[in-house]
């Protein structure tokens, strides 16, 4: 009988051991699925946000290029109108130069040119 109690409350202390272990073990498992519940509906979420951080990237990439586009076409257009400029003024220069280098009076000259501006585009700019 001595034997038979020992054996029956080492089977009870191995019961209630048994029962706290599956009861720690089903709280764990508790905490593991909350927080794979939670790490699903984070990796959803932050899927979302890729997705719409991919379409800004799509939309500002795009911008950028139409930007850049823009401001070549503005660029090609600018150095046309800049390298005429050049050429006018470089033309006016070398006229000037030429005029002044012949020292006479120029009545018929100057009267033409007062002509001319009034008919003719650009001319009065010059004179």
């Amino acid at each position: 009988k001595a034997s038979m109690a020992k054996y029956a409350e080492w089977a009870d202390d191995q019961a209630k051991a048994l029962a706290y272990e599956i009861q720690d073990a089903d709280a764990k498992i508790e905490e593991l699925v909350a927080a794979i519940t939670k790490a699903e509906s984070d990796a959803a979420k932050f899927g979302r946000d890729a997705l719409a951080l991919e379409e800004e990237i799509r939309k500002l990439t795009k911008e950028r290029a139409e930007a850049t586009s823009q401001r070549e076409s503005e660029n090609a257009d600018f150095l046309k109108v800049s390298t005429d400029y050049a050429e006018s003024v470089d033309a006016l220069k070398r006229a000037i130069a030429e005029v002044s280098a012949q020292d006479y009076d120029r009545d018929q000259a100057a009267a033409l040119l007062q002509r001319m501006s009034s008919h003719t585009r650009g001319v009065p700019g010059v004179v």
